[in-house]
C-alpha cells in the first residue's frame, strides 16, 4: 500500500500519537490548541513557509464550562492564531455571550486598539456536519458548536467589498463558510 494519498504524505502511527500527545498537552496547559489546515496544493512544502488554508480551535468545547470552537480563514498565520485565541478568551470571559447563527460584527480583536470589526456567527447544524465530515474531524462531534470568524483586510474591508485587499479576497474565495451581513 502506498504511503501517499492524493499528494499528502500520510503520517505514521507514531507521528499521529505524538501529535495527539502534543495537542492534549497544549489544551491542558493553555485551554486550547489552534489547528492549522493546509491547502492541497501546499502538500509537502515546509509548513513554516506557507499560510494555512484555514484554522480552528480545539479545546474550548472541552472545558469545565464548554463554549464554541472558533473557525477562521485569513492570509496570515499569526493573525489567525491571535484572533482565534482572543475571540475564544472573550467568549470564555462572557464578553461575547450573544452568539447565534445570525451574524454580528464585534470589535476589539484586530486593528489598532481593536478598531476593526470581525464578523461572527455560529455554524448551522448542517454546516457543522459538513465541516466535521470534511475538515474539523478533530472536534469531539459534529454537534460541537463552532463560531465562524470572518476577518477584514488591514483597512477594514471584508472579502465581499470591492476595495478589499486581493490576498484576503483570494483566501476567502475557497472558504467553505462565510459570514454575510
Amino acid at each position: 500500500m502506498s504511503s501517499k494519498t492524493k499528494g499528502f504524505g500520510r503520517p505514521s502511527q507514531k507521528q499521529v500519537r505524538q501529535w495527539q500527545k502534543d495537542t492534549a498537552r497544549l489544551i491542558k496547559e493553555s485551554g486550547r490548541a489552534v489547528i492549522a489546515v493546509m491547502a492541497n496544493e501546499d502538500a509537502g512544502k515546509d509548513k513554516s513557509e506557507i499560510t494555512p488554508a484555514f484554522a480552528y480551535t480545539l479545546g474550548n468545547s472541552l472545558q469545565d464550562e464548554p463554549f464554541a470552537e472558533i473557525w477562521t480563514c485569513y492570509p496570515s498565520r499569526p493573525t489567525m492564531s491571535f484572533v482565534l485565541n482572543h475571540i475564544s478568551d472573550a467568549i470564555r470571559d462572557g464578553e461575547l455571550d450573544h452568539l447565534s447563527t445570525e451574524p454580528i460584527e464585534a470589535k476589539g480583536f484586530i486593528g489598532e486598539e481593536g478598531c476593526l470589526p470581525v464578523r461572527l456567527r455560529l455554524m448551522t447544524e448542517m454546516e457543522r456536519v459538513i465541516a466535521y465530515e470534511a475538515f474539523t474531524c478533530q472536534l469531539p462531534s459534529a454537534a460541537t458548536p463552532v463560531c465562524i470568524a470572518e476577518l477584514p483586510d488591514p483597512a477594514g474591508h471584508f472579502a465581499d467589498d470591492p476595495e478589499c485587499h486581493p490576498a484576503v479576497v483570494e483566501a476567502m474565495a475557497n472558504a467553505p463558510f462565510r459570514v454575510r451581513l
